[in-house]
């Protein structure tokens, strides 16, 4: 997606190209509130290599255009930490397009009784990745304030290739979340602002596993999240 146009004058665009329908739909979300004219543009055009590809447009107010054209994403999470409801925003943003919200099953050892027994643990799990520790730890120190506390580890680091000129990959970070009392409180004031469908329902199952409302069955847990998988496998694809 670019943000286009001259500092000053009323003329900011929107634009995006893509071949997956999930992302109309969240930039018709997004935009079609911001649109200047109150609708935005969208239309289908071939691609080279997919085929099909689809287009969208939105014109935007000036003010709005002047602060979505910023290119550094620590200026816009300054701007954005001002307040719990644009840091929940901006996380919420941040999720959609580089996050990720697990339930992960796992069984493990525990002495009951003088016996070692295998118990199977359900723990759902917020997560951010990137590149960029530093954006990170700002949204990290941004939520230590209200009392939600993340940690940060590496993730990972891409496989090297031969072909291309940077030749130490760079390292990917992740910061997580998985106290159960921190996501009662932050997953429901994320979920207002979220607009990746799968993401939203995983969250508000994870939200139902930890109020109770759904029981703690490893098999039927996976049946909801398999069926969860199945229903936005084409918007994946």
């Amino acid at each position: 997606m670019t943000i286009h146009g001259t500092p000053g004058r009323n003329d900011w665009k929107a634009s995006l190209s893509t071949t997956k329908p999930v992302m109309m739909r969240v930039f018709a979300m997004t935009f079609g509130k911001l649109s200047k004219c109150g609708y935005i543009r969208m239309y289908p055009s071939k691609d080279e290599v997919t085929e099909y590809k689809w287009r969208a447009q939105a014109r935007l107010r000036k003010e709005i255009g002047e602060v979505l054209s910023i290119k550094d994403p620590k200026e816009v999470l300054r701007r954005y930490s001002i307040s719990r409801e644009l840091l929940t925003a901006f996380t919420a943003g941040f999720i959609d397009a580089e996050g990720s919200i697990h339930i992960v099953i796992t069984k493990r050892k525990r002495v009951r009784g003088g016996k070692v027994i295998r118990v199977t643990f359900i723990e759902p799990r917020l997560a951010m990745y990137s590149t960029d520790r530093e954006i990170l730890e700002e949204i990290r120190k941004a939520w230590a304030k209200y009392g939600i506390y993340f940690h940060i580890r590496i993730c990972g680091r891409a496989t090297p290739n031969s072909k291309s000129k940077i030749k130490k990959p760079p390292i990917t970070w992740k910061m997580g979340l998985q106290k159960i009392s921190a996501l009662k409180r932050l997953l429901p004031e994320l979920l207002r602002y979220m607009k990746h469908e799968e993401r939203i329902e995983k969250a508000k199952l994870a939200l139902d596993i930890l109020h109770g409302r759904i029981p703690k069955d490893a098999k039927l847990i996976r049946e909801l999240l398999e069926r969860i998988k199945k229903e936005y496998k084409e918007e994946r694809d």
